[in-house]
């Protein structure tokens, strides 16, 4: 408990690579099965040998700028101003996780301001999903969750975002852009943006805001 309680901290401060496997280990923290000793002992290896790994605040040269966002604004007109936004949310889900006795499934988002990592999370679904459907749109709203709250928060510092110069007003809150949530699956994707309609989703991803302040987006 003590080790995985140190790692836990790390994971949330530093190190967001080791969160996926630090929540099968914490799995095991009141009753610790073999399996469980072999990921601690693996991820302490991993910890060892990749020390000098860390995060990199990069600004608008960052990688996820030129090799996510700059590309997919190329690709899709409706898309266009997606490089040159301050933020962006990306969501995934892992559906029926085997090591998992209940099967449930894996939500996980990263959240950029700038180019640079700023949140992240990794966690077991509370319910168990019956499809992937299902998997990556219970993942979508919890990064619908944390976009919302970017959103609020650029609202109310705009000038930290770009969105307000000095000494000019504020601007109100529809004129602060709403956080894009990118999604890889497209059923998820339609479902969200028309939660009434239901069949074989279209070729193209949409870009038709899910909520006031996310998006939905293939990537």
């Amino acid at each position: 408990r003590t080790v995985t309680g140190i790692l836990t901290y790390v994971a949330i401060t530093v190190r967001p690579d080791i969160a996926t496997i630090l929540d099968r280990c914490c799995q095991g923290a009141a009753d610790p099965k073999r399996i469980h000793l072999a990921w601690l002992e693996k991820l302490l290896n991993y910890l060892h040998s990749h020390r000098d790994v860390g995060l990199i605040f990069d600004g608008h040269s960052a990688a996820i700028i030129k090799d996510v966002a700059h590309p997919l604004s190329q690709r899709y007109a409706e898309l266009s101003g997606l490089s040159t936004m301050p933020y962006h949310c990306f969501s995934d889900a892992n559906f029926a996780d085997i090591t998992d006795p209940q099967l449930r499934s894996t939500s996980g988002y990263c959240v950029y301001v700038f180019g640079s990592l700023v949140a992240w999370h990794s966690k077991h679904q509370t319910i168990t999903a019956k499809s992937t459907l299902e998997a990556e749109r219970i993942a979508a709203c919890s990064a619908a969750d944390k976009a919302a709250w970017l959103h609020q928060f650029a609202c109310t510092v705009p000038l930290l975002f770009g969105f307000k110069q000095p000494g000019a007003p504020a601007p109100s809150e529809r004129e602060v852009p709403p956080v894009p949530v990118l999604v890889d699956n497209l059923p998820a994707i339609q479902t969200a943006n028309h939660p009434r309609v239901t069949g074989t989703p279209s070729a193209s991803p949409s870009a038709t805001s899910a909520s006031a302040t996310t998006a939905a987006i293939a990537t």
